[in-house]
């Protein structure tokens, strides 16, 4: 089992892969089913790799600019308005296999988050930038989470 590292400037996700045999392929033939909030420069970019591996995404941005500019340039379902329970039901995180918060707000990635958790979402994979906000993140049952500055240390 090898670690994927993806990085995308100031932060990365962190994706566990068999290093080869049938479970490696069966890994990379999963086509899964990912929303991610807050289409930034890190969500951004992380919708557009994860294109690339043939999955299915769906992007939720509150910004209309940006939620019309990710509309044009990437070929994924674009749910635009503020990270409320009823658009994340829109963006039907219920029936995702990862959801990845990665909004500028650790509040809000640490509501969502807890939102997937609670909505049986497999996978979920929080960005927090602020220190204290980690062990919160831990006592809501969220494993996966990712710190800009740990990354970058």
């Amino acid at each position: 089992m090898r670690l994927l590292l993806k990085h995308w400037g100031m932060s990365a996700i962190i994706f566990a892969c068999p290093d080869k045999g049938p479970e490696h392929d069966k890994w990379r033939a999963w086509n899964m089913k990912i929303v991610i909030v807050g289409a930034g420069r890190v969500g951004y970019a992380i919708a557009e790799q994860l294109l690339t591996e043939g999955h299915d995404i769906t992007v939720v941005e509150s910004d209309p600019e940006r939620a019309a500019y990710i509309s044009s340039t990437l070929d994924v379902i674009v749910v635009e308005g503020r990270a409320n329970v009823d658009q994340l039901r829109i963006a039907n995180v219920a029936d995702a296999d990862l959801l990845i918060a990665a909004t500028t707000s650790d509040e809000t990635n640490l509501i969502i988050s807890s939102f997937a958790y609670h909505e049986q979402v497999p996978k979920i994979v929080t960005k927090v930038d602020e220190d204290n906000f980690i062990e919160l993140a831990e006592s809501y049952g969220l494993t996966t989470i990712i710190q800009p500055a740990d990354v970058t240390a």
